[in-house]
């Protein structure tokens, strides 16, 4: 079978689907769940990601999601591999903890956005196998790693999370239009429906004709386009400059110096590396960011990010300047830069 587009458009609504390897549990633990949350929570702040629902299985993962910039893969692999790496540590194994690429499936939010919803938030009931309609509805209402309790004001809504857009459908995000929620979503347990993920066309998007055929001439745009890294580049909320002059005035080195070769034995350099991952990731990779600083590795990167993080734990002078470049980029008028979460 031949391998699901990656279709990566602005303002794109996505159902991702991500699966442990060969049945793995990805979730044993409450700390499992809660720490998957609190990445989706930096991928939230980091990336732009609006989460608008999701669940939490033992052995997958549903995702309903909106990319205000093209960059879904780029905030797929930070939660994939952040909480791949820390599973494996935690429990002192190695190997893939998930099954393969992630399935990312392009909704058409007019369409089937609220059908996605429900897919995702009935999970619980329908993997619980119950019959009665009143334990099933139990089981979804009382599930404690979905957002459908946060929908039906069951409990706090996460900081991540976005619910007034579905719930404006329903009647807004008030105690009527929750319930008019839960009555469309529990409509689900009352019959036999048909698998949603029936009706997804190339593996990849959910939606009408109209919509199947604009996606279909974006793709084909996209493949034929020998220049589609300098529209990645344009998505950069901050562009290397910024990062540079940011670190300039936090530092007091000038930014022609702070990539020269002799500087990167200077705490500096590393503040210059920590502010690039944090504030340009979201539309580049860590290969891209060391190209544009003096053609260092994507490894070298990371690791002098980690140990900037690492060595500011011990320092307080280099706590004060993260802290400055940090009001620097998110006070910029003309960057548009998003807060992050460290």
């Amino acid at each position: 079978m031949a391998r699901p587009l990656r279709i990566q458009q602005p303002g794109y609504w996505y159902h991702v689907i991500a699966r442990g390897n060969a049945g793995l549990c990805l979730f044993t633990h409450r700390a499992e769940y809660q720490h998957f949350l609190d990445l989706l929570a930096k991928a939230h702040a980091q990336f732009s990601l609006e989460v608008h629902a999701y669940v939490l299985m033992r052995t997958h993962i549903h995702l309903f999601v909106r990319t205000p910039l093209a960059n879904l893969s780029r905030c797929m692999q930070f939660l994939l591999t952040s909480y791949s790496v820390w599973y494996n540590r935690r429990h002192e194994r190695v190997g893939h903890v998930f099954q393969g690429r992630y399935k990312a499936i392009v909704v058409e939010r007019d369409a089937y956005g609220s059908e996605v919803s429900r897919y995702i938030h009935l999970n619980p009931a329908r993997a619980s196998g119950v019959q009665s309609l009143e334990r099933a509805r139990h089981t979804a209402r009382s599930y404690s790693w979905s957002s459908y309790r946060a929908y039906l004001a069951l409990s706090p809504a996460p900081p991540f999370l976005s619910i007034n857009d579905t719930l404006e459908r329903f009647g807004g995000n008030t105690a009527r239009g929750r319930k008019a929620y839960a009555q469309f979503v529990e409509e689900g347990l009352l019959r036999d429906r048909p698998d949603l993920l029936n009706d997804v066309r190339a593996q990849s998007v959910l939606g009408t004709d109209t919509f199947a055929e604009q996606v279909k001439r974006f793709v084909m745009t996209v493949k034929h386009d020998r220049c589609g890294h300098v529209n990645a580049e344009r998505l950069v909320r901050v562009p290397i400059e910024k990062i540079l002059a940011a670190v300039a005035a936090a530092t007091g080195v000038p930014p022609e110096q702070l990539i020269r070769p002799r500087c990167r034995h200077n705490p500096a350099w590393l503040l210059v590396l920590w502010a690039a991952c944090k504030w340009c990731r979201a539309s580049m990779s860590l290969a891209q960011i060391g190209a544009q600083l003096g053609g260092i590795s994507g490894v070298a990167v990371y690791k002098a990010e980690r140990r900037c993080e690492s060595l500011a734990t011990r320092s307080p002078a280099l706590r004060t300047q993260m802290q400055h470049v940090r009001q620097y980029l998110e006070s910029a008028d003309d960057t548009a830069a998003v807060k992050l979460i460290v």
